[in-house]
């Protein structure tokens, strides 16, 4: 705004230093004019001067007024010759001022053009910095939110291998629980078995049966991968 200010005012100037431009060439013509009206009076106040010259003593008080207007025309055409030569250096000075101020004119219109392309380039940059911004808080949010993800990651892993740890620690437990079975199974039998009494077989066998049928779920319970015990 202030260079376009600026633009207003050196074009201003230019119109004014254009207007003195014209005044300055009035005053020449018009010098001109005073200096042709004072050539004329001079060639007058001559011509006077000779005919007072040939009227003789009649007409010497005529001769002397035709020596004073000639007098008085030279004064006025040196005058005039000093007012000229100071508008001819107005004129120059003027001319030279207008020059300048069309080349100052010309300046501030690249000026404001390259004012304009300038504005122009910093609401880019500032669009583009409001844009990297963004891409930051969303490359924040999104540490933030893996950071979050792997902490659950772990925390799920850590409880994976407690379970682990827990269903091995359970497995050798039953391991151990079930071999303890499986050795009081086969006492169990081999007691039974020394109670056995002929006159009574059927008995004793159904006995037996489910001894070894007990055995052998103990044995199965023993083998499980699950490490769960079911007792009788």
């Amino acid at each position: 705004d202030a260079i376009q200010e600026l633009a207003r005012y050196v074009e201003s100037s230019e119109t004014m230093m254009q207007e003195l431009v014209g005044l300055s060439k009035g005053i020449g013509e018009i010098v001109t004019g005073i200096r042709s009206i004072a050539e004329q009076t001079n060639l007058l106040a001559l011509n006077a001067a000779i005919e007072a010259a040939r009227a003789g003593e009649a007409g010497r008080g005529f001769a002397v007024v035709a020596d004073e207007v000639r007098s008085l025309s030279q004064k006025v055409q040196n005058e005039t010759d000093a007012i000229e030569r100071r508008v001819t250096d107005l004129q120059n000075g003027v001319s030279k001022a207008s020059g300048e101020m069309i080349i100052s004119r010309e300046c501030v219109g690249k000026s404001v053009v390259l004012s304009t392309k300038v504005g122009e380039s910093l609401a880019s940059i500032s669009g583009t910095i409001s844009t990297i911004v963004n891409l930051n808080e969303k490359i924040a949010c999104s540490t933030q939110s893996h950071s979050q993800k792997a902490v659950e990651i772990h925390a799920g892993l850590k409880s994976i291998h407690t379970a682990a740890v827990d269903s091995a620690e359970s497995a050798r437990v039953a391991s151990t629980v079930g071999s303890e079975f499986s050795i009081l199974a086969r006492q169990l039998q081999d007691l039974v078995s020394q109670f056995l009494l002929p006159e009574k077989g059927q008995e004793e066998k159904v006995l037996l049966q489910k001894v070894i049928e007990v055995r052998k779920e103990l044995c199965v319970e023993e083998d499980s991968e699950e490490g769960d015990i079911v007792l009788f």
